[in-house]
């Protein structure tokens, strides 16, 4: 029988202090100067984060030391039902 997933879960919380995503940027600009602003969220962390909820950003520039909104992210978690190892023959084994 093949495996299914059925149901919703709308908000999880992955019961974890800090989020690390490497390879994802945020980029934007400020707002008061207009120089570039990029967050790596591979060095700075999401706290607390609860999929499927808005957690609000703000950014900070150096230069003209202003600090400002820059808007919310939401967090999706994924599901993906894969065949088992039985169900996949390996290479050199009979």
């Amino acid at each position: 029988m093949a495996l299914t997933v059925e149901g919703t879960c709308d908000t999880v919380e992955l019961n974890v202090k800090r989020l690390y995503l490497p390879g994802l940027k945020l980029k934007s600009k400020c707002p008061n100067c207009n120089a570039p602003y990029e967050r790596d969220l591979g060095d700075h962390h999401l706290s607390y984060p609860v999929v499927g909820v808005p957690e609000d950003l703000t950014g900070y520039c150096g230069g003209c030391e202003h600090e400002w909104a820059l808007g919310s992210v939401v967090l999706r978690l994924s599901l993906e039902v894969t065949p088992a190892d039985d169900q996949h023959p390996k290479e050199g084994v009979e």
